[in-house]
């Protein structure tokens, strides 16, 4: 196959593993909340987010195998990696602005700084070296939006990125 052909393929099957990868997303935050009333699901959570870089691998390693027969430039393979994570926090982005503005109502912010203030009460050491912060109850889904959306596009890319050298080439 071509290399024209290759890059062809290339928008194609970011957004198709994109997609997969953001609807596992989409489905590990599920478990984000729930995470704060069981803390099997927290730390499950945290495990899922953990595996996302080795996901990004297979899927790469994937596109490199069946798409781009066997071999692929370090360039395209970066495009592939950045399309693909971007594709992804577009769609998680798009459920965590319907949860935030819809479904939250400030839940996790709440429970946050409930756990701040737990933390606060019961540690002396922190009490003396406390800075004063600011309570925001007047709460911004898109605030949030914004800074996970490129969170999640910024680590997607070094994360997968970095699991290239250990691609066989």
């Amino acid at each position: 196959m071509k290399m024209t052909e290759n890059r062809s393929y290339l928008q194609k099957y970011a957004m198709h593993f994109g997609t997969y990868m953001g609807i596992y997303w989409i489905l590990k935050f599920i478990l984000f909340p729930l995470g704060f009333h069981i803390p099997f699901l927290s730390l499950l959570f945290v495990i899922l987010t953990l595996s996302v870089p080795f996901i990004g691998y297979h899927y790469a390693k994937m596109y490199r195998d069946k798409i781009c027969g066997g071999s692929i430039q370090f360039s395209h393979a970066m495009l592939f990696t950045i399309f693909m994570y971007m594709f992804a926090s577009l769609l998680v982005a798009v459920a965590h602005y319907a949860y935030f503005q819809f479904i939250d109502h400030g839940f996790i912010i709440n429970s946050y700084i409930q756990l701040w203030d737990e933390l606060m009460t019961n540690t002396p050491a922190l009490i003396r070296k406390q800075r004063s912060y600011k309570r925001n109850d007047r709460y911004r889904p898109f605030t949030y939006f914004h800074q996970y959306h490129h969170a999640t596009i910024v680590t997607g890319w070094y994360f997968g990125e970095a699991s290239w050298p250990f691609l066989p080439h």
